[in-house]
């Protein structure tokens, strides 16, 4: 495996658009070198620093997206939480889909991503058990982000297609493992908010 990306490699990693990639390349947030032939190449561990980072401080267009569908789908989630909780929320969406990615193509610990995903899972939980949505209310929308998760991680080019039945399997029991980790999270979270109150 080589230790150089090419935009399209790690943006796909990140699951950020290569236009946002090379904005921040040019804006110095993460480092580059380029070939002779001009192209970007960015090292691995930089794209790792960057997902375990959370890639928490940039708007993706993705999530933009799908917090423009929520809003349209579900508008009370929309004025339960404030505009920060907003922003939060998308900013751990980034970091999910982030970690997803790293999950799905085998490039990291599995145990330390799959403990990332709790992680951020508990920060789901915590944030929307403070906004007062019950724990239905919680798991309802749970349900609805992982199937919007799901659905952009498997548009992405990078993200595998399996073309026999049984790496098929595979792939959905990772893709479930890893989601099933986040809803665990999400419940440890609410609760922790939940018991205090």
């Amino acid at each position: 495996m080589s230790e150089w990306l090419t935009l399209k490699e790690a943006s796909d990693l990140l699951g950020v658009h290569p236009s946002t990639l090379r904005r921040w390349s040019d804006e110095g947030k993460i480092n580059t070198i380029r070939t002779r032939g001009g192209h970007r190449r960015f090292h691995r561990r930089d794209i790792e620093a960057l997902l375990q980072q959370g890639i928490t401080s940039h708007s993706e267009p993705q999530i933009d997206s799908l917090a423009g569908r929520v809003h349209s789908q579900h508008p009370e989630w929309g004025q339960t939480l404030g505009k920060e909780a907003r922003t939060q929320a998308r900013e751990l969406g980034q970091r999910l889909l982030g970690l997803l990615m790293q999950y799905i193509l085998q490039a990291g610990d599995e145990t330390r991503l799959l403990q990332q995903s709790r992680d951020v899972g508990r920060e789901y939980g915590r944030l929307i058990a403070a906004a007062g949505f019950s724990l239905l209310e919680t798991v309802e929308a749970f349900l609805y982000f992982r199937r919007q998760v799901t659905t952009m991680a498997l548009k992405l080019p990078s993200f595998p297609q399996p073309e026999d039945s049984q790496a098929l399997r595979e792939l959905h029991e990772r893709l479930d493992h890893f989601m099933n980790e986040v809803l665990l999270g999400t419940i440890e979270g609410f609760e922790s908010v939940s018991m205090k109150g």
